[in-house]
């Protein structure tokens, strides 16, 4: 029951938030593409790591070619590519290690780059989505009658909006950093 409510909280604290993410509508896809790039990089990865392993470490057993999709893909795919790529006058193993390690590098620098983007441009989102908000709430304290400020102390004012600003902060760092990026995986 905890559980489900803490959803609902979640839930609708970010249901109040997407008019301000609306008007960010292109800067907020530019950043999911960047998350999901970056994710992906992860996984594409793997596709390189299995065959690498293989030849650093060759067991004589042959592959069965079905044990995983990876597996099936690398000798579809992978393993044609790398025969047709120069020797570079090494063994064929030994150029194989050196191509497959080239590629990763360059798989790591790319979704590097991606993933760095992505936190710059979701965190400059939230600055401006917050920025605002605090406008937003700012207005409209100020547009509130003479007499509801009367009953209230200046500071307890203050430290409420802060407070709702610092947790709907939270929230999109969250969104942003943590649940986007395991939705991706």
């Amino acid at each position: 029951a905890a559980h489900s409510r803490r959803t609902t909280s979640i839930l609708e604290a970010y249901r109040r938030l997407l008019p301000y993410l609306r008007r960010y509508r292109g800067v907020a896809l530019f950043a999911l593409f960047l998350g999901a790039a970056a994710g992906a990089g992860s996984k594409l990865t793997m596709v390189f790591l299995e065959p690498l392993v293989s030849r650093l470490f060759p067991s004589g057993a042959a592959s069965d070619g079905g044990s995983s999709p990876l597996a099936g893909f690398s000798d579809r795919v992978l393993e044609p590519w790398l025969a047709g790529l120069p020797a570079l006058g090494l063994s064929r193993a030994v150029a194989d290690v050196v191509w497959l390690t080239a590629v990763m590098g360059l798989i790591a620098l790319v979704f590097a780059a991606a993933e760095y983007g992505f936190v710059r441009v979701s965190r400059m989102l939230g600055v401006r989505l917050i920025t605002d908000l605090r406008q937003d709430m700012a207005e409209h304290v100020m547009r509130l009658d003479v007499n509801w400020h009367g009953g209230r102390y200046l500071g307890d004012l203050v430290s409420r909006m802060t407070a709702d600003v610092s947790s709907s902060l939270r929230l999109l760092t969250l969104i942003s950093v943590t649940v986007l990026p395991l939705t991706l995986l």
